[in-house]
């Protein structure tokens, strides 16, 4: 038995550990939205031709590399409060990533304050805080393979960490404040958007993005990638054999 998707307007679970996810799109196939059941309800317009289509996960969104977007709002989501921040997303590559196309990201072209990222041989997480790092975990993407990626960051000298499929793959410490740039700056799926260009779109599918505004233990980034709606009751969670 796996699990798909929480039903639309469930809340998570009261005294959860994970139920403090500031934004958690499960991609439920709702007409051009994607539905925030977090505490911010930053719900996403899609863009472009991004549109949903069904596979192990149930609904899942499709980008085609060109022009597709999700544009979730400019919230800082607490983050610039926190000084901290924490992300899971499950998606697949499919062909034609080229370097830098954002899976997701906050932020213009040079992502401030963050964004994972895609180039050829790699994937990507960036920070901007009063330096630039970019952990990188090198490896050759394979096409239509379902990859769970985290990312952690505790600024002002805390820990950075990538992690893909629940395993700490890279790491780094900051050094100062994560820089948000001014209050447009915009969480994206898919590639950037600012000043109403958009680039570095990735042909993708996303099957969930859930944030945080802090930054997750090991044994927290380990459990939403064996449970990935742990922080929902599970009988408001659909099921397939």
């Amino acid at each position: 038995m796996r699990i798909l998707k929480p039903l639309p307007g469930t809340l998570p679970m009261p005294g959860n550990p994970l139920a403090d996810a500031v934004c958690l799109w499960p991609m439920n196939s709702l007409g051009n939205k994607v539905f925030d059941l977090g505490g911010k309800r930053n719900d996403g317009i899609l863009q472009g031709d991004t549109h949903f289509t069904s596979d192990r996960f149930g609904s899942v969104l499709d980008f085609d590399g060109n022009g597709d977007f999700v544009n979730c709002g400019s919230s800082n989501l607490g983050m610039d409060v926190t000084q901290e921040l924490s992300f899971v997303v499950l998606f697949r590559l499919k062909p034609g990533v080229a370097n830098s196309d954002i899976i997701l990201g906050k932020g213009a072209r040079y992502g401030r304050p963050f964004r994972l990222y895609y180039t050829t041989s790699s994937m990507r997480f960036y920070i901007r805080a009063s330096s630039v790092f970019s952990l990188i975990y090198g490896h050759s993407p394979t096409n239509y393979q379902w990859q769970h990626a985290a990312g952690t960051c505790v600024a002002n000298g805390g820990p950075i960490k990538l992690y893909k499929d629940g395993i700490l793959r890279a790491s780094n410490t900051s050094d100062g404040g994560l820089s948000f740039h001014g209050t447009d700056k915009y969480i994206t799926f898919g590639g950037y958007w600012y000043l109403s260009a958009t680039g570095f779109n990735a042909p993708i599918q996303i099957a969930h993005v859930i944030m945080w505004n802090r930054a997750l233990l090991s044994s927290e980034i380990a459990l939403v990638f064996r449970e990935r709606f742990c922080m929902f009751p599970e009988s408001r969670v659909l099921f397939a054999a």
